[in-house]
């Protein structure tokens, strides 16, 4: 329903599409879908947002503890996974797992908004994922990323990519042996 709560424990795997109220998602338990959500009360476990493909999950206000991880799905500069918050961010540790989807595509300059903090405050917390600082790097799949927490609008997360990312290798013909 709507209005309801939604408590997601270890060992769950929730797919909200359409609105609910209130959602905490405790650490082992796992939340996706695209939804519109007035309070993310607390993210100890896994947010990734769509449904096996990039999505977006809006929010009221959104509480990501250190054991929380938000899997980002990257499939081109138009594509990719994402929360928008309205009012608050708190931003306490975490992890950023990021991910390629097939046919990924990504030029040098592209940015992410990973985390759009829609409303005037700065994110509070720690302010950060683990291990990653303000203009930190992350690779993957052989694309470097910068991270910024005072991007967009100034109070984003946001990603820019500093290289293409690489040209998928053609398959080379199989040797049988003959000629």
């Amino acid at each position: 329903e709507p209005d309801g709560y939604v408590l997601i424990k270890r060992g769950e795997a929730v797919l909200l599409n359409g609105n609910r109220r209130e959602v905490d998602i405790l650490e082992g338990g796992m939340l996706g879908g695209n939804a519109t959500l007035n309070y993310l009360l607390y993210v100890g476990g896994v947010i990734s947002p769509g449904n096996n493909s990039p999505g977006k999950i809006t929010t009221e206000s959104l509480n990501f503890g250190n054991s929380g991880v938000y899997k980002v799905k990257i499939l081109d500069k138009d594509h990719y996974d994402q929360i928008v918050v309205d009012l608050g961010v708190i931003l306490d540790g975490g992890s950023l797992d990021l991910t390629y989807l097939e046919g990924c595509v990504i030029k040098k300059g592209d940015t992410f908004t990973i985390i759009n903090n829609r409303g005037a405050s700065p994110i509070i917390g720690l302010a950060k994922f683990k291990d990653l600082p303000e203009g930190a790097e992350i690779t993957v799949g052989g694309v470097t990323f910068k991270i910024s927490y005072v991007g967009g609008d100034g109070n984003d997360v946001v990603l820019t990519a500093l290289n293409d990312s690489p040209v998928p290798k053609t398959p080379k013909a199989p040797n049988t042996g003959g000629e």
